[in-house]
């Protein structure tokens, strides 16, 4: 009789242990999942608001006087929108671009480049300078073509840092 209150008491134990490893696996993938989930929502709240910080930079470097009434409110509307989620300082840098067109020190470039280390969150850790994006306007290709800056309009492809020499 003893040997079998031996054995059922490990048989048992042995279930009871089997049990617990099971349960703290599913909790550990749970746990693993959400993480997961969670990297994913994050990624696609990037993609959205990179994209829209793309959309405003491109439309507001190209409103001119004579530009429609809507495409100054849609303008008005995301650049609200980029001031309830950017940093100060980041909005501050992407409106400079845009409100101070000739200023070395600010300009699409390191608004891009500010936003970008911003939503990344150090999870790059490459090297893109804003001489190494990309404009467009006509005859962007040649060298002695003006840039946009100096009253070109826009449609070609430059490489910035080329467009400095």
């Amino acid at each position: 009789m003893p040997i079998w209150v031996t054995l059922q008491g490990i048989f048992s134990t042995t279930i009871v242990l089997g049990i617990i490893a099971v349960l703290v696996r599913d909790v550990l993938l749970q746990r693993q999942h959400s993480r997961f989930l969670d990297e994913l929502q994050w990624n696609r709240t990037v993609q959205e608001r990179a994209a829209t910080v793309a959309a405003y930079l491109a439309l507001a470097t190209r409103l001119r006087a004579d530009s429609p009434p809507e495409d100054f409110e849609r303008a008005e509307r995301m650049s609200f929108e980029l001031a309830m989620w950017l940093p100060a300082e980041i909005y501050r840098e992407t409106r400079d671009a845009i409100m101070k067109p000739g200023d070395p020190e600010v300009n699409f470039g390191t608004a891009v480049i500010a936003v970008r280390k911003l939503l990344l969150k150090g999870k790059s850790a490459d090297d893109l300078q804003w001489t190494d994006i990309a404009r467009h306007y006509p005859l962007a290709g040649q060298r002695s073509a003006l840039t946009p800056s100096e009253g070109q309009p826009s449609s070609g492809v430059q490489n910035s840092a080329r467009e400095r020499q």
